[in-house]
């Protein structure tokens, strides 16, 4: 059987099932992921409705252990999350946490940033305001420090690097969560191509992206 490695930072969305045959025969996926169904863990938000039912939705049509969920109550209107009360919400995450889980999803919407960064970056590494774009002279922002998950080869990130990398199922329905997953679903193992056509002109640029990424 031939066998392929696929980088982690795609393998939260290509979270493979076995596939059974006409014969009723378990036939394993050709493709190898660096993150498998009990390493995930889901993050719910038991005050949201909408996140109660997507979860519950999601970890059904991806085998994951009923044991990875984990509760939180947050009462939240808005888009954006204090720091301080983030990281009593984040504690709350990580005493919950199974020891083997490798990664998050979340299974709502809002809030999705807080303070300065987003809240999957949040989640990943903790709140630290070292990640935030800063303003330097004659520039609105300036260089991060460099992640340590970038350009990894890590297959289980938080026992290497102390670091669960996060992703959101971000929709304001549930029929449309439940497309999403669903869609999901249908690509594993299909190893799409794509291209990228960023803005090549100034002001259409986001401010703090390399130029050198933006040439036509």
């Amino acid at each position: 059987m031939i066998r392929h490695t696929i980088h982690p930072l795609l393998s939260l969305l290509l979270l493979l099932i076995p596939l059974e045959t006409g014969a009723g025969k378990i036939v394993p996926p050709l493709v190898k992921k660096a993150l498998q169904p009990e390493q995930l863990g889901v993050i719910v938000n038991d005050a949201d409705p909408l996140s109660v039912k997507i979860a519950d939705y999601y970890i059904d049509a991806r085998l994951i252990p009923k044991e990875n969920l984990i509760h939180i109550n947050l009462k939240h209107r808005g888009n954006i999350i204090k720091p301080r009360r983030f990281s009593a919400i984040h504690n709350q995450v990580v005493k919950q946490t199974p020891r083997h889980i490798q990664a998050y999803a979340l299974t709502w919407t809002h809030p999705y940033r807080v303070g300065c960064m987003s809240i999957t970056s949040a989640f990943a590494t903790g709140y630290n305001s070292k990640y935030c774009a800063v303003k330097t002279v004659g520039k609105s922002c300036g260089p991060t420090p460099r992640s340590p998950y970038f350009a990894s080869d890590s297959e289980t990130p938080f026992d290497d690097l102390k670091i669960r990398p996060t992703m959101m199922i971000a929709t304001n329905n549930f029929e449309e969560a439940k497309k999403l997953i669903d869609r999901g679903i249908r690509s594993d193992g299909t190893l799409p191509q794509g291209r990228a056509y960023p803005p090549a002109d100034k002001k259409s640029r986001p401010q703090c992206a390399p130029p050198v990424f933006f040439h036509r």
